[in-house]
C-alpha cells in the first residue's frame, strides 16, 4: 500500500503507518517530500514481531527513489496461517 504523506511529525505517523502493515498484514510505503519541516519516504513490513518493520527510509533532505524486498510469498503464507487471517474476506484482496 502506498501512502502520500506530507507531515513534519514522523515518530507518531511512522507508529501508525507500522501497526497498519501488521494489522492489514501488508508492506506499507510512504512517500514524503523532503527538506525542512517535512517527513522522511518509508517502507514498512507487517512482521514486527519478527524484524525491524521499518525496511528503508530516506534522508530528511534527500530526493529519490528507495528500495526494499517485499516477500509476497511469505505475506501469502502468514494470512493463511495466522488467526488475524482467517477472518479475512480473502475475495477482496487481490495478491
Amino acid at each position: 500500500m502506498l501512502v502520500p504523506s506530507d507531515t513534519e511529525n514522523m515518530a507518531i505517523r511512522n507508529d501508525e503507518l507500522k501497526v497498519a502493515a501488521l494489522q492489514n498484514t501488508l508492506y506499507i510505503a510512504t512517500a514524503n517530500a523532503p527538506g525542512d519541516n517535512k517527513g522522511k519516504s518509508a517502507i514498512f513490513s507487517p512482521y514486527g514481531w519478527q524484524e525491524d518493520t521499518l525496511m528503508a527510509e530516506a534522508g530528511a533532505d534527500e530526493m529519490g527513489i528507495i528500495y526494499a524486498d517485499l516477500d509476497i510469498s511469505k505475506q501469502r503464507k502468514w494470512r493463511e496461517e495466522e488467526d488475524i487471517g482467517k477472518y479475512r474476506n480473502k475475495a477482496a484482496y487481490r495478491l
